[in-house]
């Protein structure tokens, strides 16, 4: 889960085995695929951008729920461990182009 400033009141909320409704925001001015998370109705932080923007679904199709809640001194971005689950989808997420194994003889990219 991405972290957004101000949602540790809710996440502080937050049990183990919750469930977590997914809501789209095509607005998004960063990415039009984002995927809000949301808590008993409070915004408590994003999909991260590289899954919301592989999946082809619904976003009420996708399944969120809390596996883990580590309590503080836990940084705000590893607080919650999700599992994430989401309909069989045509393409399957992480097999296109991008996600390609680099050939054994690939060159090294310069820094």
């Amino acid at each position: 889960m991405r972290h957004v400033e101000g949602a540790e009141e809710a996440i502080a909320k937050v049990t183990s085995g919750d469930a977590i409704q997914v809501v789209s925001e095509p607005d998004n001015r960063f990415n039009p695929k984002a995927l809000k998370l949301r808590f008993a109705g409070e915004f408590i932080g994003y999909l991260p951008d590289y899954l919301a923007s592989e999946l082809t679904c619904a976003p009420e199709s996708v399944e969120v729920r809390v596996r883990k809640v580590n309590a503080p001194p836990a940084s705000v971005h590893q607080r919650l461990l999700l599992d994430v689950g989401f309909p069989a989808a045509d393409p399957l997420p992480f097999t296109g182009e991008t996600y390609r194994p680099l050939p054994v003889n690939a060159s090294p990219v310069a820094a």
